[in-house]
């Protein structure tokens, strides 16, 4: 034990240090922690008296229950909140003051992005019941004990929080001290919020510069209060009301009614309608702000929609291609496998017969399927004595043109597609005016203007060099001239090649070569 105290003596200092060091880690992460768990956002911070608060939840409120207030003082330092007992003043008064302690201590506040917290050098506070019995104070001498202490302290760096100034004593000289105070707040520019009944005070914050007026709203549908803040103007106490709800007999809550002054009902009539236009446009606004938010979402979910459309279609597009695509190799090697099978199944027949062969082989693939587009068709369906058998007609549903095969019957015709008949409803057809034309179809690359052309066929077997001839000849515009290089050799290729050219029908003449232009391994061919 003495050994370990010495060294515990010899690192005081450092352990001192590290467990400070972890204290403020501890309360960092704690601090962390608790802008997790209650969903809080750091405030921009000042220390001009700027407090708006968005949505601001009072952390000791159940998180299932609570309703977010807003409350603003910019421009004006103080806020006089009004309303229904039992309404929420004293939630919102304690929930200011609570969050500009949390913000001065580093701790994130449960509110909206874009509050502001100022940093006070005191905040000061008159919320309660303060009567004591051992000090021989009622409740009104405790209110003004303390009072007295907060208007001799307070300066322009202050927040002041006074619950029902000037309660607990006569109405009118309540009010009257009310207003004093609000007075002497003005005079020093400290921030405070302030919560009242007295009809007077309500008077005086509407008439001076410098006061911001709210209040709670209040559902006088139901009688029941919503706990909600409306900046900018006052409201009714609804003393009345809320005793009758809350099991005061009728007759004495009708008495009370006839002993309020003319003034008192004339005014709590003013604010009572301003508050129902208020609550009415309140209402308004929030169907109108879900309104646009059905909007931008429908029309989120309209993007996104034709997004995938566009996506599918051009997915669609894609596969089509590439179909068409297969389509035409598959007969182009259906061709080429029967032209192969023809020339191994006449090799020893003549060179006509070989001739007519690659003219089967080139309707083969002249059965290759093509787009049709849409032919002009009538704007509306047919009559029934329009659909005569043989009539040429759209079906809309299919996309498909079609031949009346039958008398209609009813609402529907027998239609003859192709060699499919089914019945259709009239109601899908329309009257071809004009038939389609084929889409894509091939057309001859044959040059209009005459041309000197030649084609190497050296090396070449009799059936290759006639094949490849063939096409040429089938391309090659009227009146040109057709060099055939086959080469001299043995002859054979030569001969082979002038007898395919005497029986084909574009051959105007031919000839070998004279001298210069190739003699025997050349042939000079004229088309017509």
């Amino acid at each position: 034990m003495a050994e370990l105290s010495k060294l515990v003596v010899q690192n005081a200092t450092e352990l001192s240090v590290c467990q400070q060091v972890l204290i403020e880690c501890g309360i960092i992460f704690a601090k962390a922690e608790y802008a997790k768990q209650t969903n809080s956002y750091r405030p921009e911070i000042n220390d001009d008296g700027i407090i708006v608060l968005k949505s601001a939840r009072h952390p000791l409120i159940d998180p299932s229950t609570v309703v977010p207030i807003d409350i603003s003082l910019d421009s004006e330092r103080v806020l006089l909140i009004s309303g229904p007992n039992t309404g929420g003043k004293t939630v919102a008064l304690k929930t200011v003051g609570l969050f500009s302690m949390m913000a001065a201590s580093g701790i994130f506040v449960p509110a909206g992005e874009g509050s502001k917290v100022s940093i006070f050098d005191k905040i000061y506070c008159d919320i309660g019941d303060s009567q004591s019995i051992s000090q021989s104070l009622s409740t009104f001498s405790a209110h003004v004990t303390n009072l007295s202490r907060i208007m001799s302290e307070m300066n322009d760096k202050s927040l002041v929080l006074l619950d029902e100034v000037g309660d607990g004593t006569d109405p009118d000289e309540g009010a009257a001290l009310a207003i004093a105070v609000l007075k002497k707040l003005l005079r020093t520019r400290s921030t405070a919020v302030i919560t009242t009944h007295f009809n007077s005070v309500k008077e005086f914050a509407l008439g001076s510069n410098g006061i911001a007026n709210a209040c709670m709203q209040f559902d006088n549908v139901n009688f029941s209060p919503t706990y909600k803040v409306l900046s900018g103007a006052s409201g009714s106490s609804y003393a009345l009301e809320i005793a009758e709800r809350l099991g005061l007999e009728k007759e004495i809550v009708n008495d009370a009614r006839a002993a309020l002054s003319a003034e008192k009902v004339a005014f709590d009539k003013i604010l009572r309608e301003a508050e129902n236009l208020r609550n009415q446009a309140e209402k308004e606004k929030a169907e109108s702000n879900a309104l646009r938010i059905q909007a931008r979402a429908d029309a989120e979910k309209s993007q996104a929609l034709k997004l995938e459309y566009e996506r599918k279609l051009a997915e669609v597009n894609e596969k089509s291609r590439t179909m068409i695509k297969q389509l035409a190799d598959e007969y182009s090697d259906r061709a080429e496998a029967v032209i192969e099978e023809i020339k191994d199944c006449l090799k020893a027949a003549d060179e006509a017969a070989l001739f007519r062969a690659r003219k089967a082989a080139k309707h083969i693939r002249d059965d290759v399927p093509f787009e049709q587009v849409k032919p002009k068709v009538s704007e509306r369906p047919p009559e029934v004595g329009e659909l005569t058998v043989g009539k040429s007609v759209f079906v809309t549903g299919l996309n498909k043109e079609g031949i009346v095969a039958g008398q209609p019957r009813g609402n529907k015709v027998t239609i003859a597609i192709g060699s499919l008949k089914t019945e259709i409803p009239i109601s899908s057809l329309l009257i071809v005016e004009q038939k389609a034309e084929t889409k894509n179809k091939p057309v001859s690359n044959r040059h209009s203007e005459p041309e000197n052309k030649e084609v190497m066929l050296l090396g070449k077997t009799v059936d290759e060099a006639t094949s490849e001839l063939d096409l040429i000849l089938s391309d090659i515009a009227p009146q040109s001239t057709l060099r055939i290089v086959h080469g001299k050799g043995t002859g054979a290729l030569g001969k082979g090649i002038q007898a395919y050219l005497k029986r084909h029908k574009r051959i105007k003449s031919f000839r070998y070569g004279r001298y210069g232009e190739g003699d025997t391994g050349v042939t000079i061919a004229e088309i017509k």
